[in-house]
Order: structure tokens, then C-alpha cells, then sequence
């Protein structure tokens, strides 16, 4: 199956009057759509996507080296938003016409609340060619920066040695201004833990034994192995899903491990609340080691790479 992007006909339009008058074209926005459940074949004569799901300003607007001829322009969409496949793309200028129209492959962008989520980056290349003057309309209030862009700007600044003057040249005077820093936020294991963001609702729970509960429904997807949950709003019941989830029965089971190392707490009798983190579970290479052994050497091992280390997601 190949993809295409193509000019509609009032985009043509356009970038033709653009050609002869020299006035530029200010395009504003990305839309996605999920074709209406199917892979979409643009025309020129559409006007608007099969089936809309998500609009945003465009983050990025370009001329690639390779062809000049081109415009490639990018939308980012954020972790919380989505819950739709994406099978069509279309570029709107600052009057609300859609220039380009472009077909895409399957992708589905989850959100946050089904249990993971990822920033999600959309570039369409078009061809418009090297006579028509293309400008990006955006609100920097808005338009968020990519990690490439970020990446790029700070590279430039650090490269200029005068970038930093004075302020860089005092900070260096002690070798340890940041080592000392480092050193006494990773020795208090709960230092990590500010950084998390609020707990979600994690249904209603009910213990069926000393490290089990279960939910009604398939809720397997919202708790993965690894996912950091809470009982009863009780930091003292912090605990973690144990092995994979099963769904039997019109029932979710989860087994769940405790972070306290001495492995005395279990669950409470009475589940009043059931929270689970915002943050999606990082895997690891120690990740299996969960279903089967149980030792402290191996929990010591696990709370290294999910307690710390697993909190910060790019």
C-alpha cells in the first residue's frame, strides 16, 4: 500500500494566485482523521478529511535540502489526547481551505487514561513548488517545541563560548556544583517521587486475597505489569501490578507486589479507593523477573529500575 499527499484544487488555486501575485499563503493547522473506519484515496476536489478526529496548529513548517520544491509540516500531539486511528492528514490555511490532503498508514494514539501513552508526531511532505511563497501562521502560545528543534537550538547556543560569559566561567570554579546537588536527591529514595504527576481513578476494587484483587470488566489494559497503584489514598499501601492481568469471568485480576521491602504489608481488608499512576511503566530487561521469583535481591533490583529510574519517560 503506498501513501500519498496531493493538492486540493482550491489549494492549487491558491499556490497558483501566489505565483503571480507574490502574495504568501499562511497555513495554520493539521487535522487527523480516521477515514471513517478505512483507508482513504485523496482527491482534489475535497474540501475536508472523510472523517475528522483531532485538529492543531502546526508545530513546524519547512523546506527540505534534499527538495526544495517541497514543504514538510508537522503537528505533535501530546500523550493525553487521542483514543482515535489516524488514516488521513490535511493542511489548513489561516482561512480554514484545506491545501493538501494525505493519506496515512494505521497508527491508533492511545491516551494516557488507557494505560500508556507517547508523543506523537505527524510530518507531510507536499509539493508545491520553489515560486510560492509559504509563511507559518502560529500562536507561540500554543505551538509546542519538538525535541529536535530543542535540541538543535541548545546545540548552537552551547557551541558559542561567549554564550554563557561570566556565568559559566564561575560555575566551573567548583568542579562539584552539580555532583554534590545529584549526589543528595538520589540519596533519599522518595526524592523521585515528587515528580509524579496526580493518581487516576483506578475503579472499583475488591480484595480477594493478601496481594489479589479484582475488577469488574476487562481493566487488563489499564493495569500492566509494573503500573504503580495506591489503595485507600495511603502512601503506606504503595504497591505495584505483579505479572500480567488476567480477565476471566467478566472479571480483571490483579496480583500486586509492595514496595516495602519487607514484604509484611498486604491489602487492606477493605478497599475504599483503588488510584493508579499517570506514568506509564518502563519495561525492563528485569521486567519477567516478576512472575516468578520473589526474592529480596530481585525486589531491590525492580525498585531501582521502576521506582527511580522508571519515573522519568521521554
Amino acid at each position: 500500500m503506498s501513501y500519498t499527499t496531493i493538492l486540493t484544487d482550491i489549494g492549487i488555486a491558491k499556490l497558483t494566485n501566489s505565483q503571480i501575485t507574490g502574495l504568501p499563503i499562511s497555513l495554520t493547522e493539521i487535522a487527523l482523521g480516521d477515514g471513517n473506519g478505512a483507508l482513504v484515496t485523496p482527491t482534489q476536489a475535497a474540501t475536508a478529511l472523510k472523517h475528522e478526529v483531532y485538529r492543531g496548529q502546526i508545530n513546524h513548517l519547512y523546506r527540505p535540502e534534499d527538495d526544495p520544491a517541497q514543504i514538510i509540516a508537522e503537528l505533535v500531539v501530546l500523550p493525553n489526547v487521542g483514543g482515535w486511528t489516524v488514516r488521513e492528514v490535511g493542511i489548513f490555511d489561516s482561512e480554514g481551505d484545506m491545501i493538501a490532503w494525505g493519506s496515512h498508514p494505521d497508527i491508533y494514539k492511545p491516551t494516557l487514561l488507557e494505560g500508556t501513552g507517547m508523543d506523537f508526531t505527524v510530518s507531510i511532505r507536499a509539493l508545491v513548488g520553489n515560486g510560492t511563497n509559504i509563511t507559518l501562521k502560529i500562536d507561540p502560545g500554543v505551538v509546542i517545541a519538538v525535541r529536535k528543534w530543542v535540541t538543535e537550538q541548545v546545540g548552537a547556543h552551547n557551541d558559542n563560548i561567549n554564550a554563557h560569559g561570566n556565568m559559566l566561567e564561575a560555575h566551573n570554579i567548583d568542579l562539584n556544583a552539580h555532583n554534590n546537588v545529584i549526589s543528595n536527591h538520589n540519596s533519599d529514595v522518595n526524592a523521585h517521587n515528587l515528580h509524579e504527576l496526580p493518581w487516576i481513578d483506578g475503579g472499583v476494587a475488591t480484595r480477594t486475597g493478601d496481594r489479589t484483587l479484582t475488577l469488574m470488566g476487562n481493566l487488563v489494559s489499564n493495569f500492566p505489569k509494573g503500573k504503580r497503584l495506591r489503595l485507600n489514598e495511603n502512601d503506606a499501601y504503595l504497591c505495584r501490578v505483579y505479572g500480567d492481568s488476567t480477565y476471566n469471568g467478566g472479571k480483571t485480576n490483579v496480583t500486586v507486589w509492595f514496595d516495602d521491602l519487607t514484604r509484611q504489608t498486604v491489602i487492606p481488608a477493605t478497599i475504599t479507593k483503588l488510584e493508579r499512576s499517570r506514568l506509564v511503566p518502563q519495561d525492563t530487561a528485569n521486567g519477567a523477573l516478576m512472575v516468578g521469583n520473589d526474592s529480596i535481591a530481585v525486589q531491590d533490583m525492580l525498585m531501582a529500575s521502576y521506582c527511580c529510574g522508571g519515573y522519568w519517560s521521554d
